[in-house]
C-alpha cells in the first residue's frame, strides 16, 4: 500500500513541477536597461521614424525625420539622418517654406548636406565636412532631447515615471524630467548643448510618454516641451524599429566632400549699378540708361550662395522625398 501511495503522489508531483517552472521563467520580470544594453553590438542598431511639431503663435514647423543609427559597446556610434522641416508662410501668402537636409556622422566626422548649405560651395562638392562633437547630437536630438537609447537616461526616466500602465503586449511609462536632470544624466545632452541651461530653462520641464514592447526595447516616446519658453510648444512622436538589424554607415565620396575650414563665406561684391540722377552718371560702367525705378526693386536677384534657401511650394501635401541613402543600409533584423 504504502508503495501505491507513493507511486501515485510521485506521478501527480511531476506534472506539476514541470508546468511550473516554464510558468515561473515567464513571469520573470523584462529589466528594460539590460534589454537595452544586449542591442548595443557593433554592427547592429535600429532605424527611427520622427515626426515633430513646434507651435509659435500663429506658425507651425513640422519636421519629418528618418534615421539610421549604428550601434556600438558605449551607445551610438554613427548616424545617417534626412531631416524634412516645412514651416508656414505669413499670413496673406500661400505655400510652405520646406528645408531638406542630410547629415551623415561615422568615424568623429560630421557630413552635411543640403542646397541651403551647398548653394555656393565650388562645383563638384555637395558634402560640407567638419569635427563637431555635439555635430552628431545635433542631428539626432536638435528637435527634442530625450535620448532613450543611453541605458542611464532610460534607467532615469523609469525609476521618476509617474505612471506605468500594461499596453498591447507591452509598457507605457509616463512623467516628466528638467533640463537640469537631463544635464546630470544624459552625456548626448552634456555634448550637445555645452553648457549649463540658466535659471527658466535649466527649470523648463520635457513631459514624456515611453512605449516598451514585449522584449522591453523601447517601441514609441512622445514628448512635449517648451525649449525654456523659446516656444509655445513642441509635440514630437518618435517611432523606434528594427530591432537586432544588421546597419552600415559609411561616409560620403572623398570627391564631393569640402571641408568648412576651406569654404570661404565671403560675400562677393554686388555689381556696380549705373544709375542716371538728374543728368549725373555714378561711377560704375558705361552707362546703359539705367534708371531705379520700383518697378525694379526685388525683381531681378541672381542666384547666389543662398540659391535654394526656403524654396516656396504649394500647400499640396508634403511633395518630393528625403534623399535617398546609398550610405547606409539596414539590413534584416537580428534581434536576441
Amino acid at each position: 500500500m504504502r508503495r501505491w501511495i507513493a507511486l501515485v503522489a510521485a506521478v501527480l508531483v511531476a506534472p506539476a513541477q514541470a508546468a511550473t517552472a516554464p510558468a515561473a521563467a515567464q513571469a520573470a520580470p523584462v529589466n528594460p536597461v539590460k534589454a537595452l544594453e544586449r542591442q548595443l553590438r557593433p554592427g547592429h542598431g535600429i532605424q527611427i521614424t520622427e515626426t515633430d511639431r513646434a507651435y509659435l503663435a500663429r506658425d507651425i514647423v513640422t519636421v519629418r525625420r528618418t534615421d539610421i543609427l549604428l550601434f556600438d559597446r558605449s551607445g551610438i556610434a554613427a548616424v545617417d539622418v534626412v531631416r524634412r522641416a516645412t514651416s508656414t508662410l505669413p499670413p496673406g501668402r500661400d505655400g510652405r517654406r520646406v528645408h531638406v537636409e542630410r547629415t551623415i556622422a561615422v568615424g568623429g566626422k560630421n557630413y552635411r548636406s543640403g542646397s541651403s548649405l551647398t548653394g555656393g560651395l565650388p562645383v563638384g562638392k555637395t558634402w560640407i565636412r567638419d569635427s563637431r562633437r555635439a555635430g552628431k547630437w545635433d542631428a539626432l536630438f536638435g528637435d527634442q532631447f530625450l535620448n532613450v537609447l543611453e541605458p542611464v537616461t532610460l534607467g532615469f526616466m523609469l525609476r521618476t515615471s509617474t505612471h506605468r500602465l500594461p499596453d498591447r503586449g507591452g509598457v507605457q511609462y509616463r512623467g516628466t524630467i528638467t533640463w537640469a536632470q537631463l544635464l546630470k544624466v544624459s552625456r548626448s545632452f552634456r555634448e550637445q548643448r555645452s553648457f549649463t541651461p540658466p535659471g527658466k530653462a535649466a527649470r523648463s520641464k520635457i513631459r514624456w510618454r515611453l512605449w516598451l514592447d514585449a522584449a522591453g526595447l523601447p517601441a514609441r516616446l512622445v514628448t512635449e516641451d517648451t525649449f525654456g519658453g523659446l516656444v509655445d510648444n513642441t509635440v514630437n512622436d518618435i517611432r523606434y524599429t528594427g530591432w537586432g538589424s544588421r546597419v552600415v554607415v559609411t561616409a560620403p565620396p572623398a570627391g564631393r566632400v569640402i571641408d568648412e575650414r576651406d569654404i570661404d563665406y565671403t560675400p562677393e561684391p554686388p555689381a556696380p549699378l549705373s544709375i542716371v540722377v538728374e543728368g549725373a552718371k555714378t561711377d560704375g560702367p558705361a552707362d546703359t540708361g539705367a534708371r531705379l525705378s520700383s518697378a525694379d526693386t526685388g525683381a531681378r536677384l541672381s542666384p547666389g550662395p543662398d540659391a535654394g534657401r526656403g524654396e516656396v511650394i504649394p500647400d499640396e501635401g508634403d511633395g518630393g522625398a528625403p534623399a535617398p541613402r546609398p550610405a547606409s543600409t539596414v539590413g534584416p533584423e537580428t534581434r536576441r
